[in-house]
């Protein structure tokens, strides 16, 4: 995640660390009603992957920002998962996943989106980073 655009979207970031949660992997299935063919990025269950990203530490205020961001509880509900700090230390963390009722398969993530993404390689794999590089995303003005 680009730290720069939480900053931003008036989001404080006391702490980031790298993390991950297994049993989940990135997808972009959660409908955008304006423009047709986008999805935006959501976790779903997959036994054998793992999503890496970003652990922020935030406040209360900056939590409202980011549920104003993600238009949540209309696009994403809040959930409390295990993750591992890459210190192999585990954490309780929320995190926003995607309304089912949201979901629409085929879909393909805006350019910025994914770039936005893209920004928090220092917090990822090199692999996990490759993989991300070869999602086809759509390019919008």
């Amino acid at each position: 995640m680009d730290l720069d655009h939480l900053k931003r979207l008036k989001i404080k970031v006391y702490k980031a660390q790298s993390a991950s949660l297994r049993g989940y992997k990135l997808v972009f299935n959660i409908k955008d009603d304006d423009i047709p063919n986008i999805g935006y990025a959501n976790i779903i269950t997959s036994p054998f992957s793992e999503v890496e990203g970003v652990l922020i530490e935030t406040d209360v205020q900056s939590v409202s920002y980011l549920d104003l961001y993600e238009n949540f509880p209309v696009d994403y509900t809040k959930e409390m998962h295990n993750i591992r700090l890459k210190s192999g230390i585990m954490e309780r963390a929320f995190l926003y996943i995607g309304n089912t009722g949201r979901y629409e398969e085929g879909l393909k993530p805006l350019d910025r989106h994914l770039q936005h993404i893209l920004k928090g390689k220092d917090f990822m794999s090199k692999a996990y980073y490759q993989n991300l590089l070869e999602i086809d995303s759509i390019q919008f003005v």
